[in-house]
């Protein structure tokens, strides 16, 4: 499974994290939407599987604020696909629930939702994990 071989690759380097971070931020910001949205859900399972480390990533302004930038309006929000505005709203609200150590990830959920910028059709969590599984690695491999 590929999430299990990214989540290995992300544990067995000491910057694995902040590495993945960037890789996957830059997936997320890809007009591909299929891709963006399997960057997000691999997002959240190294947030489950690599544990602190990955989830101390996370929870920083820099990359709550590319996350943000994609949601606002303000910023490129109204490039971004629906489905991924929908997946990342839909993300940090889940990770401000789960990771209530990293008060960062609450703080920028709420400056969305006192925006206005929470109010986006959601996307099903099953379809996040199912929309063309490939694309995200075909380039990284």
């Amino acid at each position: 499974h590929y999430c299990t071989w990214f989540t290995t690759l992300v544990n067995q380097e000491p910057d694995g994290a902040s590495r993945a971070i960037t890789l996957l931020i830059g997936k997320v910001q890809s007009q591909n939407e299929p891709v963006a949205l399997r960057a997000i859900h691999v997002m959240d399972e190294c947030a489950k599987l690599c544990g602190k480390p990955f989830q101390m990533q996370i929870g920083k302004f820099r990359f709550l604020n590319e996350l943000i930038k994609l949601v606002s309006a303000k910023y490129a929000g109204n490039q971004t696909p629906i489905a991924v505005r929908s997946a990342i709203v839909q993300q940090l609200k889940l990770w401000s629930q789960i990771y209530k150590d990293q008060p960062k990830i609450q703080e920028a959920f709420n400056m969305l939702e006192k925006t206005g910028n929470t109010n986006i059709q959601v996307v099903p969590k099953k379809e996040l994990g199912r929309r063309n599984r490939g694309l995200l690695f075909s380039k990284i491999r």
